[in-house]
């Protein structure tokens, strides 16, 4: 059974996430906040894990550098759904984009569909399985 790791410091998206991913099969371990996440992934291996890019204490982007540290072949899921609003024509900063720039493979705009969530954990899962499956053969 795939295990996924999912931070998020708020309480509903977390136990959303955590949710549907138990209804998909997946094994789920949900924490609250970057720190409670690097020690649950210290401890055990996961398949895949999703980070929101604000949180407070350790954002979202330490917390993926850390984790990249940690295991760089771990497909790691960005989600925020931070927007800013503007009465000026400049673009607002593409968070999302930064989260790939650091690590991340997917990445989420909250609020999104289950059936977004699903098919970006499967895509992460299979990455890592797959990165896996080449180091065992090497």
């Amino acid at each position: 059974m795939p295990r996924i790791l999912v931070i998020d410091d708020d309480t509903r998206v977390l136990g959303t996430i955590q949710s549907w991913l138990i209804r998909e099969g997946y094994e789920v371990v949900a924490v609250s906040d970057g720190r409670n996440g690097l020690l649950a992934f210290e401890h055990s291996p996961f398949d895949a894990v999703m980070v929101d890019l604000f949180m407070p204490d350790m954002d979202g982007a330490e917390t993926i550098h850390a984790l990249h540290r940690l295991n760089p072949q771990v497909a790691i899921i960005a989600m925020s759904g931070m927007t800013f609003f503007r009465e000026t024509r400049e673009r607002a900063p593409d968070f999302l984009g930064m989260g790939i720039r650091i690590n991340a493979v997917r990445t989420l705009h909250k609020p999104f569909k289950r059936a977004e969530l699903i098919a970006a954990v499967r895509a992460c899962v299979a990455a890592t399985r797959g990165g896996a499956r080449a180091r065992d053969a090497a």
